[in-house]
C-alpha cells in the first residue's frame, strides 16, 4: 500500500471512530461512495446510510447517516437548507463527497463558507491514481 493510501486509511479509521461530519474529496464517484459506506459500517450507528439527493434532503433523519454524493453541486438555497438541517439535527451524521475543490469554491463565493466549515471536520482527500474501492475492501476484510 502506498504512503498516500496509508494516510487515507488512517483518515478513514479516524472518521470511523468519530461521529463528526466527514468531507471526502477527489477520486471518482464510486470511490467516494465506497469510503462513505465503509465509514458508516465501521461507526456502528443504529440508523441506515441514507444516500440523499441534495434537492430532497430528509427532514428528520433521526439516527441515520446521510451521504450526499456531490455536495459541490448544491444551489445556494439547498446549501442554506442543509445548514439548517445540521443545526436542527444535532445527532445527524453527515458524510459529503465532491469532485470539486471546495476551498476554491468558497473563495469564489459559489459555496457557503459556513457550510464548508461545518462539513470539513474530517477531510479525506483521495488521490485519483489509486484504486480506492480496493482499499476500502481491503480495510473491511482486515476488520473481519
Amino acid at each position: 500500500m502506498s504512503q498516500v493510501a496509508k494516510h487515507v486509511a488512517d483518515d478513514i479509521r479516524c472518521a470511523s471512530r468519530s461521529t463528526a461530519n466527514v468531507l471526502i474529496s477527489g477520486g471518482d464517484t464510486g470511490s467516494r461512495a465506497a469510503i462513505a459506506r465503509l465509514i458508516h459500517a465501521r461507526r456502528g450507528r443504529a440508523g441506515a446510510l441514507i444516500e440523499a439527493d441534495p434537492a430532497a434532503l430528509p427532514s428528520n433523519p433521526s439516527d441515520a447517516t446521510v451521504f450526499i454524493r456531490e455536495i459541490g453541486d448544491l444551489s445556494s438555497d439547498v446549501q442554506g437548507q442543509l445548514k439548517e438541517l445540521i443545526e436542527r439535527e444535532r445527532a445527524l451524521s453527515l458524510i459529503a463527497a465532491t469532485a470539486y475543490n471546495l476551498f476554491d469554491r468558497v473563495a469564489a463565493r459559489s459555496f457557503d463558507a459556513d457550510l464548508f466549515y461545518r462539513l470539513n471536520i474530517i477531510h479525506i482527500v483521495i488521490d485519483r491514481q489509486d484504486t480506492w474501492p480496493g482499499l476500502a475492501a481491503t480495510m473491511a476484510a482486515q476488520e473481519s
